[in-house]
């Protein structure tokens, strides 16, 4: 296969207490860092994609979008997602893909003909869900 030709996608989640951060193209996941700890999105999301560069040797410059998770989820992490997707995109021209934090973890399961229905802490006894 030619890989001139394959898609990379930066992706970013912020939306939960966690932090993930990974690159991708049509066929695999290539790296992606996942962290849960006290640190905040703010401190954490931009080394991670730095790493990600540098553990892949690929430039930022060969992207061809940036995926975010929009939501649901934490306000405050979907802004600092959303605000480092946007800074990206505006330095490097590349358009944005905003992905439902729930579409995401049912796009994780493979189970045909099944009803699948991803659930997140709301906090203060709620929950996000879909199906």
């Amino acid at each position: 296969m030619d890989l001139v030709n394959i898609m990379l996608i930066l992706s970013l989640d912020t939306s939960g207490l966690s932090t993930s951060a990974a690159l991708v193209n049509e066929e695999k996941t290539i790296a992606e860092i996942f962290t849960d700890n006290k640190l905040t999105h703010s401190q954490t999301i931009m080394p991670m994609v730095s790493e990600l560069f540098e553990r892949t040797s690929i430039a930022p410059e060969e992207i061809d979008y940036i995926a975010a998770t929009n939501g649901p989820g934490s306000f405050t992490g979907l802004r600092i997602g959303a605000a480092t997707a946007k800074g990206l995109s505006f330095a490097l021209g590349k358009k944005i893909i905003p992905v439902p934090s729930l579409d995401a973890m049912a796009y994780n399961i493979i189970m045909r003909g099944s009803v699948i229905a991803p659930l997140m802490d709301a906090r203060r006894g709620k929950a996000y869900t879909a199906f």
